[in-house]
């Protein structure tokens, strides 16, 4: 049987990125919806702590802000770090949607979950 790919939207988790980055403010409407740990692209979720942590201390969540705090230039699918943070913020949604895109980002993280769960339950019937 072919392995399925767990549900995750891309889309979405790039634009609360996006949001986050253009409209620091943006943070606070979200991050008591969600954890780094709900975003399917661990990039993702290291990149919305970076960016919550620097809010959460005052700081500007910026492009530049998160890669001298990263103090690296890493690889994010595919394109540098730099060129990608400058396309979350570029392709930025209007700031209005990120409650929407936290919430289906942590309804997909639940059905992921979800799955896990059910997966180990089955393996475990197998196995008795």
């Amino acid at each position: 049987m072919a392995r399925r790919i767990a549900p995750h939207n891309l889309d979405s988790e790039r634009g609360l990125l996006g949001i986050i980055l253009e409209k620091n403010d943006a943070l606070f409407e979200v991050s008591h919806l969600i954890t780094k740990l709900d975003f399917f692209e661990p990039a993702h979720g290291e990149l919305f702590t970076l960016a919550r942590d620097l809010i959460e201390t005052g700081r500007s969540a910026t492009p530049a802000s998160l890669l001298h705090d990263t103090g690296q230039d890493a690889d994010i699918g595919g394109i540098s770090a730099s060129e990608y943070l400058a396309t979350l913020l570029r392709d930025a949604p209007d700031a209005s949607i990120a409650r929407d895109l936290a919430r289906t980002i942590r309804d997909l993280s639940l059905r992921r979950k979800l799955i896990d769960r059910s997966q180990a339950v089955i393996d475990e019937a197998y196995s008795a």
